[in-house]
């Protein structure tokens, strides 16, 4: 009978050993907080309906599972990893995935050349609130950061998830639209087969070969582009001072040398005037 119960518990203890433990995310109301928890420099005038949707959370612990796909275990070597890449790179970085479901219109936009860019232009609305109204970027220049966002919500359109980067404040010079494709075909095999640790850290690493590569190019143009220091021209306004006066002075001696007449007479010219009458009178004064 011991030996039951000892196996019944080892059993057990195996199975939950093996279970996958997931954390919540932390969530605080935002009735409670200062300006309802929107520390950044943003006119929230006209947005509280925006602001009061959108999930006050705690801005470090970098990974936001609302949907529970990512293990403890993973999002624990993963913060290390992200921590990481933002003091090397200067530039926030969190990971979100929850369930933002779609609207109803969407399905008009299924079969239309419009499809791809309603799907991004709605998640990416929800994703910047997320990262507006909460403290991300904070400490950050620009409060640049990058975001991971995975909709679990399935859209009407097809049985894909909707998954990509979006980019704030510096990173957007520093990543290109292009690398950012080349990034995300990367990583969806990885979130697809669960192995969000392999497929981050991969992420990560090729995301600071872009950054450090981009910004020593843009150093580069910057020095390439600067005009150079351009000096006051004496030498030329002294030279061009100097042969004016010489003309001037050429020109006055010139002048000069005219001799000037003392008598109106020779002001006319000699044989132009006729006289025609001529008479004597004496004027008495």
């Amino acid at each position: 009978m011991k030996k039951v119960k000892l196996l019944i518990v080892v059993v057990i203890t195996f199975f939950i050993s093996t279970l996958n433990c997931f954390a919540q995310p932390t969530i605080y109301d935002r009735n409670t907080l200062p300006n309802y928890g929107v520390k950044k420099q943003i006119d929230i005038s006209g947005k509280y309906n925006d602001i009061m949707e959108t999930l006050a959370v705690d801005s470090s612990e970098k990974i936001y599972d609302f949907s529970n796909t990512i293990p403890d275990t993973d999002e624990e070597k993963l913060v290390a990893k992200i921590n990481e890449f933002a003091k090397n790179n200067q530039l926030e970085f969190i990971i979100i995935n929850d369930k933002n479901y779609y609207s109803a219109d969407i399905k008009s936009y299924c079969d239309s050349q419009y499809k791809v860019s309603h799907l991004e232009e709605y998640n990416k609305k929800h994703v910047d609130a997320f990262y507006d109204y909460n403290d991300f970027g904070i400490g950050y220049p620009n409060n640049s950061g990058i975001v991971l966002y995975q909709n679990s919500a399935v859209n009407p359109c097809d049985d894909y998830l909707y998954t990509n980067l979006f980019l704030y404040g510096d990173a957007k010079n520093y990543i290109t639209v292009q690398e950012t494709y080349k990034i995300m075909e990367n990583i969806i095999p990885y979130m697809n087969n669960k192995k969000y640790y392999e497929g981050v850290s991969i992420m990560l690493d090729q995301m600071s070969v872009y950054i450090r590569e981009n910004k020593d190019a843009s150093v580069v143009n910057e020095k390439i582009t600067t005009p150079m220091e351009i000096e006051f021209p004496w030498k030329l306004i002294v030279f061009d001072f100097v042969l004016s006066l010489i003309i001037i002075i050429i020109l006055i001696k010139k002048n000069i040398m005219i001799t000037k007449e003392k008598k109106a007479i020779n002001y006319v010219r000699r044989g132009s005037l006729k006289i025609t009458n001529k008479r004597d009178r004496v004027i008495i004064l």
